[in-house]
């Protein structure tokens, strides 16, 4: 067997291919094919500055045809801005969060632009790192949809010091923006306690959060309901927890049941929490419906759960839309005026675990 240990393909009499090198199409080219200048070009695929539709049309077949792609940094560097928005958000396993950064992909994809998750957890060293890598990447805009904690609050002062849109999605009101968005918290609690007073309950239990804007305005729509129609203050209890999880849904059925006044119903500020009363009731042997009615909000997995709960329904996909429809009128520099507040209406599903008091 002959072997090789020194010298080069000719000296072994193999002679190499010579490599057919692709030319890898520029911005001229696209010109070149479509008839326009290169900085035409530049605008139409940089989605800046105007072109009537039919130039649009031939800068986008010819790039089509040739396989150009721009060079996204480049772009950015000329418009000194990038096609990417930042949806900042507490936790990515509640589909709560999802069904926004649903609606905002959508919508943002649509125009060309890309959705960055910025997963906070609730850490302020992870949000103001968040923030950084936006400013440095100079992001278009940005969706907040989190508490208003003091980094949070640092990261939007920020943003909009440096010219870039903020908007608020379901996020406190202390987030410094420029549009916001909320669902109606108080006549989603007004809608939970009219059911189960129909349903003939009288002593109800409420499970809030602390430090919650959300919370608080579903407490006071239930309250309103159950004042407005007699129902004795005594007999409504109102506890509060520290986050919008399945471990305080548990912990808030804890503190209700050590209340003189045992409720028949439960009112949980969130579908997550609900489903940690649901668990303490079983522990505790209690029934759902016919023990203890429960409500949640969201509608994020409530027909899921069994049984199948009873929840007051927030318009999130919708939310996520309009916060992107907000958020690139901005971006494209549209005279849309001072600050816009935005309220959508939430609506009642009653499933499983809701009847009829007994």
């Amino acid at each position: 067997m002959r072997t090789f240990t020194h010298g080069t393909l000719s000296d072994c009499g193999l002679v190499p291919m010579a490599r057919k090198k692709t030319k890898t199409p520029t911005i001229k080219d696209v010109a070149a094919a479509a008839g326009v200048s290169t900085s035409t070009v530049g605008r139409v695929l940089g989605g800046y500055g105007y072109a009537s539709p039919e130039t649009r049309r031939r800068v986008m077949k010819a790039a089509k045809q040739l396989g150009y792609r721009p060079n996204a940094i480049a772009r950015s560097l000329k418009t000194k801005q990038s096609r990417i928005i930042g949806f900042f958000l507490s936790s990515i396993t509640n589909l709560f969060h999802a069904r926004i950064a649903e609606g905002l992909q959508e919508v943002a994809s649509s125009y060309g632009y890309n959705v960055v998750i910025c997963c906070t957890g609730l850490n302020a060293n992870r949000a103001s790192a968040f923030g950084q890598m936006l400013l440095e990447s100079q992001a278009a805009g940005v969706v907040f949809s989190v508490p208003g904690d003091e980094a949070v609050i640092r990261v939007a002062q920020s943003l909009l010091d440096n010219d870039i849109p903020v908007v608020t999605c379901h996020g406190s009101i202390r987030i410094p923006s420029q549009d916001r968005i909320v669902c109606d918290d108080f006549q989603g609690g007004y809608l939970a306690a009219k059911h189960l007073v129909e349903l003939g309950h009288q002593r109800i239990g409420i499970i809030g959060v602390k430090d919650s804007g959300t919370s608080a305005r579903r407490i006071q729509g239930a309250a309103s309901f159950l004042k407005e129609h007699g129902i004795v203050p005594s007999r409504v209890s109102i506890v509060e927890v520290v986050s919008y999880s399945t471990e305080s849904g548990y912990t808030g059925v804890k503190l209700l049941s050590a209340r003189d006044e045992k409720p028949s119903a439960i009112i949980a500020a969130n579908d997550l929490m609900a489903l940690g009363v649901l668990e303490c009731l079983e522990e505790m042997e209690l029934r759902v419906p016919e023990d203890v009615s429960v409500i949640g909000f969201d509608d994020s997995f409530a027909e899921m759960t069994r049984p199948r709960l009873t929840t007051v329904a927030l318009p999130m996909y919708e939310a996520g839309q309009v916060a992107a429809q907000l958020l690139l009128e901005r971006i494209e520099g549209k005279d849309v005026g001072e600050e816009r507040f935005i309220t959508l209406p939430e609506r009642l599903v009653v499933r499983e675990s809701t009847t009829v008091y007994r």
